[in-house]
């Protein structure tokens, strides 16, 4: 499964079990899955830039699915845990985390 694939497919996953969610976060799903529908795999592949770029360097890009996503995971988050508790929720939070290499903050 390449990049774009993987986030289309947890775009999918979340928008179809988080029937009751928000409309504005359900909204923005749909208009970042309308952006990597007009990207091609490559140009996913490329997004994310190199590692070697210091964050207080880098240009936040408001038209990059990859930055809209990102800052979309906190409602998403919020959601999975307040909303509806559904299984396939949690797992895309999971893939989510995995993905973006954000820390699981519910740690002990």
């Amino acid at each position: 499964m390449n990049k774009k694939e993987m986030l289309l497919h947890m775009i999918n996953r979340f928008t179809e079990h988080a029937t009751t969610a928000p409309r504005e976060l359900l909204e923005e799903l749909h208009q970042i899955k309308r952006n990597l529908d007009q990207l091609s795999n490559e140009a996913i592949e490329m997004l994310d830039g190199p590692t070697t770029i210091p964050a207080g360097d880098r240009k936040y890009d408001a038209d990059n699915p990859l930055h809209l996503l990102y800052h979309t995971y906190g409602d998403m988050e919020k959601f999975a845990y307040t909303g509806e508790k559904d299984e396939d929720l949690y797992h895309v939070i999971q893939q989510m985390r995995g993905f973006f290499d954000i820390p699981d903050r519910y740690f002990p």
